[in-house]
């Protein structure tokens, strides 16, 4: 998880992540012998590290489930997750049904066409330079609640479970939190980014959530239904 200072600072989420991608730095440790290390080799074992100076963090100790408490003023994405309440309510959230992703569809269409090429793998780089091309598609939504700010970021996290929205990192600021999630692919269109910002306000929570579907200019309706079920969830209370 990645910590900023304010997320009122930043005027756009845009430009919140492209601070956190140029100033951010872990410590990073080799994968072999676990010693901290930089560069293409580890200064205590030799062992080769990853292609492009990367090395594997090191990996976090479990930690056990908080007793229950009052939650709905907790601002930090951790202690929430880690409070047992929370878990029992995130653990009671499944997906409605599996659906088709869109890779899944482009093989079966492929298949109906005998297509001797396989759709899915041609799917994915057409994605990809569409993206780089400029060409994209998404929605962006913003409410206020009158509620209190760990309220509105658990009652998030269940709506996004329950969507299948895959909680990909989170971005921690001292007055909210940022959640990166994906998008899963479907006959629609392919997998695509919804950012969703919770900020504590002086009487309650603001959220402000985006989607992003790159190498597309339409998404067949894909990108309000994902707000819509995300901002109905949030509503509801979790």
């Amino acid at each position: 998880m990645r910590r900023i200072d304010c997320l009122s600072d930043s005027p756009t989420q845009k430009e919140i992540l492209n601070n956190l991608n140029r100033d951010y730095t872990s410590n990073m440790f080799c994968s072999e012998c676990g010693k901290e290390a930089a560069g293409k080799f580890c200064w205590n074992c030799g062992a080769p590290l990853q292609a492009g100076g990367g090395t594997q963090p090191a990996p976090a100790a479990a930690v056990p489930p908080t007793a229950a408490a009052d939650w709905q003023n907790e601002i930090d994405y951790e202690t929430l997750i880690r409070n047992s309440e929370v878990c029992d309510l995130l653990a009671k959230q499944k997906p409605a049904t599996a659906r088709m992703t869109g890779e899944q569809f482009g093989e079966s269409f492929g298949k109906v066409l005998k297509s001797p090429v396989s759709l899915g793998p041609v799917m994915a780089i057409m994605q990809d330079v569409g993206g780089r091309m400029g060409i994209r598609t998404g929605k962006t939504r913003s409410e206020r609640y009158r509620r209190p700010v760990g309220w509105v970021i658990v009652s998030a996290l269940c709506a996004l479970a329950k969507g299948g929205y895959k909680v990909q990192e989170v971005r921690q600021a001292s007055d909210g939190c940022m959640l990166v999630c994906q998008i899963p692919s479907d006959m629609f269109s392919l997998a695509g980014q919804l950012l969703v910002t919770i900020q504590r306000e002086r009487e309650g929570a603001s959220v402000h959530a985006d989607t992003s579907i790159e190498g597309q200019l339409f998404d067949w309706g894909k990108s309000t239904r994902c707000l819509d079920q995300l901002f109905s969830g949030i509503g509801a209370g979790a």
